[in-house]
């Protein structure tokens, strides 16, 4: 995704919902930044390594087998794109997925 560093915040977000919607065949309306992957959407380890992959894909990135163990909730997951990709652009503080 050649574009990720120049596009706007709440699209990345939305574009990460519509990532982990997908894999995780979980309803879009079902997401919110609060929900906890495990417990409240049902992400099994495999579910979770497939999400991560889809999302390194989509966004260019790579999260470490540790970053994808302290992932908790949706939140955690934007945050964490977010200073993946604060790191590529090299401004950090962009703005907020969370917001």
């Amino acid at each position: 995704m050649s574009e990720t560093p120049h596009m706007e915040w709440a699209t990345l977000r939305n574009q990460l919902m519509k990532v982990i919607s997908t894999n995780a065949v979980i309803p879009l309306e079902d997401l919110s930044v609060d929900r906890n992957l495990r417990n409240d959407l049902h992400m099994d380890s495999f579910a979770m390594v497939n999400t991560v992959n889809a999302i390194e894909q989509e966004f260019s990135i790579t999260i470490s087998d540790h970053e994808m163990e302290d992932l908790q909730t949706i939140g955690d997951v934007t945050q964490l794109l977010q200073d993946k990709l604060s790191e590529v652009v090299g401004t950090p503080g962009l703005g907020h997925l969370n917001d």
